[in-house]
């Protein structure tokens, strides 16, 4: 296949997307699994193929994939991202199942374990190459997840420096995406990585920023610049890419003596239970979840993005509102075109949404 190669070892390189795209087999097939970062929306590539008022999102990654790498693999987690396997050339689309109250069951597990040996034998096609033997291909797989458990391990090192104070939000979550940007012979080690300590503004009023992906850093850099002191965020490039509890320090892997059906039954069930994106569960569930991580953090208000146009964010956000306003927990929902999160439409209703809680925790200490 003709397409972009690593500079260091020549190896074709896959663009992946949705962060339940299997990783560790792109890797294990022979690609450098490459995460598509996009910066903004739109462009002549994106307007031919999709409409306008379409999740800018997916436009962007749409306009922003490289011409020279023609592999692309994503889970299909919501219908936009579908629609961008109809309109893009060489796109392995993953079928996923969804848990609506966050538990997975056998059955469930076997079906994404079936999908994920489908998707190993389309990787070795695509690559022009016979598929190895079952041992073999086990022992690669095995391999894979091992590598990426160690990616997994810096990205959660690089979070705890951000939820100890030691960084600030803004500078963890722009190293931890650059690490998801490059294959794991390549992401740099958080030892090396320096970012500067939280801004101690006027007012640091403790916030938790969620959204359907949150991929775009220029919110968070927004939040901490009108004041805000992130106490954590949810999105895909940050919790959900765990598939282990962060509140442990090692993830366990498949045993060496595993079947190639046992491995990837394994590693179908730690897709499923980790974190469950908007798609994966009931706006209402992960309203729950999202209101428990709030007061365990101690937060004093939540803000949620929504790219503009992204269908799940759009179902998820007023429930959402509703929900945390029930219980107290004021919520700004922010919709605005991917990689515009630092506009000045985004600071106008950051900076009056911080104003208000400010106000709020004025008069309660007033009234105290």
């Amino acid at each position: 296949m003709n397409g972009g190669t690593s500079v260091l070892n020549d190896k074709p390189q896959c663009v992946w997307l949705c962060s339940y795209t299997p990783v560790e087999l792109i890797h294990a097939a022979g690609f450098e699994p490459i995460r598509l970062i996009p910066d903004r929306a739109g462009g002549p590539r994106a307007d031919s193929l999709l409409p306008r008022r379409f999740c800018t999102y997916v436009r962007a990654c749409l306009e922003r994939r490289p011409v020279n790498q023609p592999a692309m693999v994503s889970a299909i987690c919501c219908d936009s991202l579908r629609r961008l396997a109809d309109v893009a050339p060489i796109v392995l689309p993953i079928s996923l199942p969804r848990t609506p109250d966050g538990q997975s069951t056998p059955e469930q597990v076997t079906y994404l374990a079936l999908e994920l040996k489908r998707t190993w034998g389309r990787l070795h096609r695509l690559l022009g190459k016979d598929e190895p033997s079952q041992k073999e291909s086990a022992s690669l797989i095995r391999a894979s997840i091992e590598k990426y458990r160690r990616v997994r391990q810096k990205i959660l090192q690089i979070q705890r420096l951000a939820y100890s104070g030691e960084v600030s939000f803004s500078s963890a979550f722009s190293v931890a995406t650059q690490v998801l940007a490059h294959p794991p012979e390549e992401s740099s080690p958080p030892a090396e990585f320096q970012g500067p300590a939280p801004s101690r503004g006027k007012s640091q009023i403790g916030l938790l920023l969620a959204g359907a992906n949150l991929l775009d850093g220029g919110l968070i850099a927004l939040v901490e610049e009108a004041g805000g002191r992130i106490l954590d965020v949810d999105c895909c490039n940050w919790n959900r890419f765990n598939l282990f509890d962060p509140a442990q320090t090692d993830e366990t892997s498949p045993p060496e003596s595993s079947s190639l059906d046992e491995v990837l039954y394994w590693l179908a069930e730690s897709y499923l239970k980790r974190h469950p994106c908007p798609r994966q569960t009931t706006a209402i569930h992960r309203a729950r979840l999202l209101a428990e991580r709030a007061r365990k953090v101690g937060v004093r208000g939540v803000i949620f993005f929504v790219p503009k146009f992204c269908d799940v964010g759009l179902y998820e956000g007023p429930v959402f509102k509703r929900y945390l306003d029930s219980l107290s927990i004021p919520c700004l929902v922010v919709e605005i075109d991917y990689g515009y999160g630092d506009s000045g439409q985004a600071r106008t209703r950051v900076e009056a949404f911080l104003e208000m809680l400010e106000a709020k925790a004025g008069c309660a200490i007033a009234c105290s």
